[in-house]
């Protein structure tokens, strides 16, 4: 049951991400490019651990490697919204296939903090939009 309940409650980090800016609307535009920084940090630190579970597993290592560079590079030349969803069709897949339980947590807990940035920049690129 488990199983299903900590993927899910790690997509929540979106959503209150997105109660964050809400309640700072302020700050948004200033902490724009500290959001950035986190959001990358953050899958970065989730591809380190990713790599660190399967270091036994070279064909998984190196294909894992190739996708996240992409996504990376995607990331920091598309500004788009669905860019930035990516990382989860990365992330969750792993999840599913890792069968040592204390990573599992560490990987949902970092899936959900790499929401709350995400959450947040959805609310600034939207307010970008309508001021333009």
């Amino acid at each position: 049951m488990a199983e299903i309940f900590l993927p899910l409650f790690s997509l929540t980090g979106i959503f209150f991400g997105l109660i964050l800016s809400f309640i700072a609307p302020e700050e948004l535009s200033p902490g724009r490019k500290y959001f950035i920084f986190l959001r990358r940090s953050l899958f970065v630190l989730a591809v380190l651990l990713i790599l660190f579970m399967f270091h036994k597993q070279l064909y998984l290592i190196s294909a894992f490697l190739v996708l996240s560079a992409v996504l990376l590079v995607l990331d920091v030349t598309i500004k788009k919204h669905f860019v930035s969803f990516l990382p989860y069709l990365l992330f969750l897949p792993v999840f599913f296939l890792n069968t040592k339980p204390p990573f599992h947590l560490v990987l949902a807990t970092l899936i959900f903090l790499y929401g709350f940035p995400l959450g947040t920049l959805l609310r600034v690129k939207d307010e970008e939009q309508k001021q333009s």
